[in-house]
């Protein structure tokens, strides 16, 4: 099981560093619709991971960044500065349960 542990939070770290990567493309509108589906990708990957895990708090939240996200990209829900510090917010907690190692 620990080797499980190790390699989803190698798998985590890595993607929350993707996420960090993309999000001044989010904000500042350049590969906006490439950096929107990376993050849903993100999102995706990171609820299954946890899924996996058994960490609910993780999967909960991904499941909620997957969706936002997702109606961002299907334009049913608008990229602004609330729905941007919900995405921001959302992975810094995700990252916040990793480093805590909950």
């Amino acid at each position: 099981m620990e080797e499980f542990k190790k390699l989803f939070l190698e798998n985590a770290q890595k993607i929350l560093s993707d996420f960090k990567r993309e999000l001044p493309f989010l904000k500042s509108g350049e590969n906006q619709p490439s950096a929107l589906k990376n993050m849903h990708r993100y999102a995706h990957s990171l609820k299954g991971l946890s899924g996996m895990m058994g960490l609910n708090e993780v999967y909960s939240i991904s499941e909620e960044l997957e969706g936002m996200l997702k109606k961002i990209i299907n334009c049913t829900l608008d990229l602004n500065d609330s729905s941007l510090l919900d995405i921001k917010n959302g992975f810094s907690r995700i990252e916040k349960i990793i480093k805590n190692g909950n």
